[in-house]
């Protein structure tokens, strides 16, 4: 029986544009995800998708509703609370990669572990330099990189804190063609293999295919919840 790791209810998000004017990005969300899966996210530019895996992740919090990680209540954590919750158990990889300029792609990587407290070892930071083809950037500042190079130091940095749930924002927006399956093909790795959570926001019709669940996202709201792997989907659109 899976495990849902992951669980939003009615959760929604308003911006105020004015004193007496809010703009809602996500009205009344509920989603759900568990180990061992890659759960996406898709849907027209504009949708809600980035802002709803902030909510999931804690990155940001609802305006109403409530989300669940690992049998946690995020809104019941203080920011302290949160932030070392975040840092022990939850990964994110960015749209924008999150990277800082002035420092190499190894330290980038190293940054985030000593924070928490983690050790991992010189060889299995540099397997994963070299699986990824960056072994000699190693000791590049971040900023002289591409912006697919930085979206693979960025992927790096979250395997090797190895959290129990990853959250990932267009992960292969960057990259070629080829680098992007190995990127997909490792997410899918650590859902299948290691009975990670990874949940993903796409625009890519053969990501979102082969997701185990797919949420499709318009206007700040579910119009459909298929489990991709069954063909089986569950619709709020009017045929």
């Amino acid at each position: 029986m899976e495990t849902i790791t992951v669980r939003s209810r009615d959760v929604t998000k308003r911006y105020a544009v004015r004193r007496d004017m809010s703009v809602t990005v996500l009205d009344g969300i509920d989603f759900e995800a568990s180990g061992g899966r890659v759960t996406g996210i898709t849907g027209p530019s504009g949708g809600g998708k980035s802002t709803l895996l902030y909510c999931l992740s804690g990155l940001e919090r609802p305006t109403t509703g409530s989300v669940e990680v690992l049998g946690q209540p995020l809104e019941k954590l203080s920011k302290r609370a949160l932030l070392l919750f975040r840092r022990q158990h939850i990964g994110f990889l960015f749209q924008s990669y999150n990277l800082i300029s002035g420092m190499s792609a190894k330290a980038n990587v190293l940054l985030p572990l000593r924070l928490a407290h983690k050790k991992v070892s010189t060889e299995r930071i540099d397997s994963l330099f070299e699986s990824f083809g960056l072994s000699a950037q190693r000791e590049e500042d971040v900023s002289h990189l591409s912006g697919g190079e930085q979206q693979r130091v960025a992927l790096i940095r979250l395997l090797v804190s190895d959290p129990e749930v990853i959250f990932a924002d267009e992960p292969t927006g960057a990259l070629d063609q080829e680098m992007g399956r190995r990127v997909i093909a490792e997410l899918d790795r650590q859902a299948h293999q290691y009975g990670k959570t990874v949940v993903l926001v796409t625009h890519d019709p053969a990501i979102s295919a082969s997701c185990d669940v797919l949420y499709t996202l318009r206007d700040g709201t579910v119009v459909s919840r298929q489990g991709a792997a069954d063909g089986r989907a569950e619709s709020r659109e009017s045929d």
